[in-house]
């Protein structure tokens, strides 16, 4: 469990960090037109929170991804959400 609280943070710390550098880069645009901007470390970041989230749903077992699929699908039905 500690593991998955860990890897949650990441992926929040990492968008959190993505949503920063984005700020930080639209207004880099704004001063400087597109000379100004790059996305290096934008992606960087992106990438670690991708790379965060994929190890976190590996924790998930198959039969608990299962369970959660036949909740929404039974709430579809029941709501008509199609």
């Amino acid at each position: 469990l500690g593991l998955r609280y860990l890897l949650r943070n990441e992926v929040l710390t990492a968008l959190d960090d993505a949503r920063a550098e984005l700020k930080y880069q639209r207004g880099q645009l704004e001063k400087q037109g597109d000379g100004g901007v790059e996305g290096e470390e934008l992606l960087e970041t992106l990438l670690r929170a991708q790379i965060s989230c994929a190890k976190w749903f590996d924790l998930i077992g198959e039969e608990d991804v299962a369970a959660a699929i036949n909740i929404v699908k039974a709430e579809m039905a029941s709501s008509k959400i199609r």
